[in-house]
């Protein structure tokens, strides 16, 4: 699909494995819910802690992220076959997860997004008719 998505699959897996490492080692029900572990770590002091990965601020990162590819999707199904998914990206990148990057993230996933094909070209890439009849759940 191009390096932005791999960027993108990239960060959605390494903050999966993150907040499953946080579950698998948590022997006092901490990370149970997504209160219990707000709780846990703001009255921890684990949130100021030096070198601590925050559960809370991974889950907020994985949110941003699966909201972009959210809305991305929605963008594409609205899309003509033969429209490019390029300036949609972007539209969408700019709204969502471009709020929290540097300039310089911002520039370099700019100028990944170029590299988008068209949309009948990205769903031949995936099963798009899964994605056709499906895509207002996942929206």
């Amino acid at each position: 699909m191009g390096s932005f998505f791999s960027f993108i699959e990239t960060e959605i897996n390494s903050k999966s494995a993150i907040l499953t490492d946080l579950i698998g080692n948590d022997e006092n029900g901490n990370f149970s819910t997504v209160k219990s572990m707000m709780r846990h770590e703001m009255d921890s002091g684990l949130l100021k802690k030096s070198g601590y990965v925050s559960g809370c601020r991974t889950l907020l990162r994985l949110h941003r992220g699966l909201d972009f590819i959210r809305q991305f999707l929605k963008h594409v199904y609205e899309l003509r076959s033969d429209e490019g998914t390029s300036s949609v990206c972007m539209k969408v990148y700019s709204k969502t997860l471009g709020n929290f990057h540097p300039w310089l993230i911002r520039q370099g996933a700019y100028l990944a997004m170029y590299t988008l094909p068209s949309r009948a070209a990205l769903l031949n890439r995936v099963n798009y008719k899964y994605i056709l009849t499906n895509v207002y759940a996942l929206i």
